[in-house]
């Protein structure tokens, strides 16, 4: 539950930060996957859902993006989201369609874990651009993975495919984090 409670934290902060209220729609690209088929087969059951290929050729994330104008990438401190590259995917697919807003929303835990990083590595006489892949604002989405090597080989494609391919995204984020990042600087300068 742990992260859970992170990641609605994440949502409210994100919520009040740009005073969003009323009617939201949130989806998460988790709920998209048919995931049966997966666990009946090592089981030894049948299944007649889709499998993950079928669902890839459907383009789930694609549609939903299609009607939406904003995507809003949710840290927390369970797990780093570029990690994984069906996330690194899902960015790359946003970050291509005009005029979507690609933002990040972090949880309060996640944010005092990157500062405390930060000062750290500054404290210990790092230099500003090591203390910012130490404190995990600095990424490299080329070392994402996935479960499937078939999957990744067609995810590196599409990502290459985009324009700015993996460096773009590695900026993205770099930028999305370090401006959530400044904020929080700020925010406890003033009080």
């Amino acid at each position: 539950t742990e992260g859970v409670e992170e990641c609605q934290d994440a949502l409210e902060d994100f919520c009040r930060a740009h005073n969003l209220t009323g009617d939201l729609r949130v989806w998460f690209c988790l709920f998209a996957n048919y995931q049966a088929k997966a666990v009946s087969t090592t089981r030894g059951a049948q299944d007649a859902g889709p499998t993950i290929a079928e669902q890839l050729n459907l383009d789930p994330f694609g549609s939903v993006i299609a009607g939406v104008d904003q995507m809003v990438a949710i840290h927390t401190t369970t797990c780093e989201l570029y990690d994984r590259l069906w996330c690194v995917y899902e960015v790359a697919e946003a970050m291509k369609k005009e005029g979507m807003r690609t933002q990040a929303a972090l949880s309060n835990a996640y944010k005092e874990q990157m500062q405390l990083r930060f000062q750290r590595a500054r404290d210990a006489g790092m230099s500003p651009h090591d203390a910012l892949v130490v404190a995990g604002l600095r990424v490299d989405t080329l070392r994402a993975r996935c479960g499937s090597l078939e999957d990744e080989n067609r995810i590196w494609h599409k990502v290459l495919d985009s324009p700015g391919g993996f460096e773009r995204l590695n900026e993205a984020v770099l930028w999305f984090r370090a401006r959530i990042m400044a904020k929080v600087a700020d925010n406890i300068a003033t009080d």
